[in-house]
């Protein structure tokens, strides 16, 4: 098996030098969002920076998934972008999608 690239999405952007940054710093206090099917009440969450996103476009074609499949997404088309693979229309390859949390 041949790895030509790989896609990150995290709480501290898209893509592997996130990553990276967000090891280095280690835990960070999670921010607050409106949790609206608990009457507006805030909850902690870790927010994914999705401005760090190059292509809007696709954030578009996926707004109705869930968050966890559009963070797939995400991490897959920033997979595809880290390969460097020129005509990918033409190749033949396969992408994995897996989670910290279980879901591959």
């Amino acid at each position: 098996m041949k790895i030509s690239g790989i896609g990150v999405i995290c709480s501290q952007g898209l893509g592997v030098a996130a990553f990276e940054q967000a090891l280095k710093s280690g835990w960070q206090k999670p921010g607050e969002t409106e949790a609206h099917w608990l009457g507006g009440v805030k909850t902690p969450a870790y927010l994914v920076k999705f401005d760090a996103v190059p292509d809007k476009t696709l954030l578009k074609k996926i707004r109705r998934a869930d968050a966890l499949s559009k963070m797939s997404v995400l991490a897959a088309s920033d997979a595809l972008v880290n390969s460097g693979m020129e005509n990918i229309a033409s190749k033949r390859l396969g992408i994995i999608v897996a989670t910290a949390f279980g879901p591959t």
